[in-house]
């Protein structure tokens, strides 16, 4: 019986083949789906989160207090941190074997499906320094720190809910400009003015800002990621990487 999400692709003549998210031209260099969460059961900690792209890239964490939970089959991320002074802050977060390197100018499209208990401040990807991250800085405005330089993208009203299942897809576009694009379940969002930063990314951590200063740390569910790089998707593949979504996720 096909699963949900799945579809099919003519190639020469009668022969088909099963799509899923790796069909697609750049291949992905991520693909956390909610079937390879590793967890013994629902209300237990998460210890990792295995890759079905072919990068192979998993996403693991051996710090008991940085687990997340299993919960609705997805990762449920408490957003707390605990630890003051001298001591370590920790919070649920998952580091990735190996970083995702966006070159400079090269073009980055990152797909979550979410559901937020809140959104100020709320760290998608964070790298080893708080040099370069992704977050929602609140329901209007997503900012990226990039190489160092913070560009922050507004909108006239709020975009980012609480309390509610969405798909959030950030485009980075390639070339010398490098415009930031936002779609929530799958509608491209205007900004109230472009922005833009071509500069390279070199994203390590899922759900904190980074690993030698962790903080921002995400709250709520994460049911699925998909990440692409090095060249940009077509109109075409962006919708159908979001038809998937509605339909695994019943969006």
């Amino acid at each position: 019986m096909l699963g949900l999400g799945v579809g099919f692709y003519k190639l020469r003549g009668k022969e088909y083949f099963p799509w899923t998210p790796n069909t697609e031209n750049p291949k992905t260099k991520g693909w956390y789906k909610p079937s390879k969460i590793l967890s013994s059961g629902d209300g237990t900690a998460v210890t990792g989160w295995t890759d079905s792209s072919p990068e192979g890239n998993d996403l693991s964490q051996s710090g008991s207090e940085n687990r997340g939970v299993l919960d609705d089959n997805a990762i449920l991320f408490d957003g707390t941190e605990t630890g003051e002074g001298e001591e370590e802050v920790v919070g649920d977060h998952y580091d990735f074997a190996s970083e995702i390197r966006v070159s400079s100018q090269e073009a980055f499209t990152l797909f979550m499906v979410l559901n937020l208990d809140d959104v100020n401040t709320q760290t998608l990807l964070g790298t080893a320094s708080d040099a370069e991250f992704l977050e929602i800085q609140t329901n209007k405005r997503i900012r990226a720190k990039i190489d160092g330089t913070a560009t922050s993208q507004a909108y006239s009203s709020a975009i980012f809910p609480t309390n509610q299942k969405f798909i959030l897809t950030f485009q980075r576009e390639s070339g010398a400009t490098g415009n930031f694009n936002v779609f929530i379940d799958g509608v491209l969002q205007t900004p109230s003015s472009q922005q833009a930063n071509p500069g390279a990314i070199d994203f390590k951590v899922l759900g904190a800002r980074s690993e030698s200063e962790e903080d921002r740390f995400l709250d709520g569910h994460v049911y699925e990621v998909i990440v692409y790089d090095t060249s940009d998707l077509t109109s075409s593949s962006i919708d159908r990487i979001h038809g998937y979504l509605k339909r695994q996720h019943s969006i």
